[in-house]
């Protein structure tokens, strides 16, 4: 964490550079050893440069990325983005994020012993100090924090805007294709996002992802929204979710494409799922912009690029959709 290293006499600014310089070869920022040579400071498992207050390297734990929690999204950051409160001295997992799975779902009180590095000199001033409503919703939900607040509801315990249920936290919401309420018929909107395609196949960029954008044009023509199943999420140890259910389906046998009725479609930041068996509201619509690393995604964009990524399954050249880097081409080449 930010601070002065007594043993060697280093002051550093918010995000590692240093005030005075000193000498290389030990231990500065954030328990880091400062490479001479580079200039780099080793966090174990990547560098990182104070200079520019990133990893140079992304991170290397792919779960520590949270659809809810946009700030994770930048695989670059340091301690959360947050290098005041918090400290990664493994550069896997700030301090903070890290102590509650280990004393609230694991209840290890030894954050020392762990792979995460020295997390234990950073307790005083980082976990006493900040509120359990900072860190990952799934998190809080699992242990039954509730957060009244306005995220990212920091100190909102002591303020009252956080409380400690008995029970783990269910939320409620609009249902599986209800629209919350209101707003179009799934066939409307099905309607409708097949005509923005249609439009959109006849981009010279997007029609190159496709064999023949003839055939998906008469393809798209035949797709259903019906019931392929429910949509449930377990939380991972290192804070990610497993997720399990099917948002829209090529079958290779028939030829036919769906999308799930189970999928709230005129609101996908709204769908009815299951956390760890319990009632849950997913965001489809922060994943699906956290999957791509753009700012936001719209309903209507993430029917379409729902559509894409089974038309590639079907007649696609832009290789296996399932990947990110082909489903980005997708939205760069045919939404974007």
């Amino acid at each position: 964490q930010v601070g002065t290293n007594r043993a060697n006499g280093a002051r550093f600014l918010p995000y590692g550079e240093e005030l005075t310089s000193t000498a290389n070869e030990h231990v500065k920022f954030g328990t880091y050893t400062r490479d001479g040579f580079t200039g780099l400071d080793y966090a174990d498992q990547r560098y990182y440069s104070s200079y520019y207050g990133r990893f140079v390297t992304v991170d290397p734990m792919g779960g520590s990325a949270n659809p809810r929690k946009p700030g994770s999204w930048n695989r670059y950051v340091y301690a959360g983005d947050d290098p005041v409160n918090r400290g990664d001295p493994s550069g896997k997992m700030d301090c903070w994020t890290y102590y509650l799975l280990l004393t609230i779902e694991f209840g290890d009180s030894d954050p020392n012993s762990s792979d995460m590095g020295n997390c234990a000199g950073l307790q005083d001033a980082t976990w006493a100090e900040l509120d359990p409503c900072s860190v990952y919703s799934e998190l809080r939900e699992s242990v039954g924090l509730t957060c009244d607040a306005t995220p990212p509801c920091y100190q909102a315990q002591s303020s009252g805007g956080c409380t400690q249920n008995d029970s783990p936290q269910t939320t409620t919401g609009a249902g599986p294709g209800t629209g919350g309420g209101g707003g179009l018929s799934n066939a409307q909107l099905l309607s409708n996002a097949i005509a923005d395609l249609k439009i959109d196949l006849a981009k010279i960029p997007c029609a190159a992802d496709f064999k023949n954008v003839a055939n998906d044009i008469s393809k798209m023509a035949g797709i259903t929204i019906s019931n392929l199943g429910p949509l449930s999420f377990t939380s991972e140890p290192d804070g990610g979710l497993d997720a399990k259910g099917i948002i829209g389906q090529y079958n290779w046998f028939t030829g036919s494409i769906k999308l799930n009725s189970a999928i709230n479609w005129n609101d996908p930041s709204r769908t009815g799922a299951t956390l760890d068996g319990n009632p849950w509201v997913a965001n489809f619509l922060s994943g699906e912009a956290g999957l791509l690393r753009v700012p936001s995604v719209s309903a209507a964009q993430f029917m379409e690029i729902t559509i894409l990524h089974e038309l590639a399954h079907y007649n696609g050249k832009v290789g296996n959709p399932d990947k990110a880097a082909n489903e980005l081409t997708l939205w760069n080449d045919c939404i974007k």
